[in-house]
């Protein structure tokens, strides 16, 4: 599966430190990636990646909800 390739290859750029995938059993073509980067650039370099431009080409999969959070502070 294409995304579990591009999820591999994610996880072995500088910076990012959760890249996984999720599918959602209630509907069987629903898939939900976790994904934690350390820094702004390094989200941003992650689309100029050889392999995120490659897989974004395929048009495979649709971006429903996007969230940018931060990790609470105690």
């Amino acid at each position: 599966m294409r995304l579990l390739t591009l999820c591999d290859r994610t996880l072995q750029e500088p910076g990012c430190s959760l890249f996984t995938l999720h599918h959602d059993t209630s509907i069987p073509t629903r898939f939900v990636l976790w994904e934690r980067f350390d820094d702004e650039a390094a989200y941003t370099q992650h689309f100029e990646e050889a392999h995120t431009k490659a897989y974004l080409e395929l048009d495979l999969t649709e971006v429903v909800q996007h969230f940018q959070t931060n990790i609470a502070q105690h």
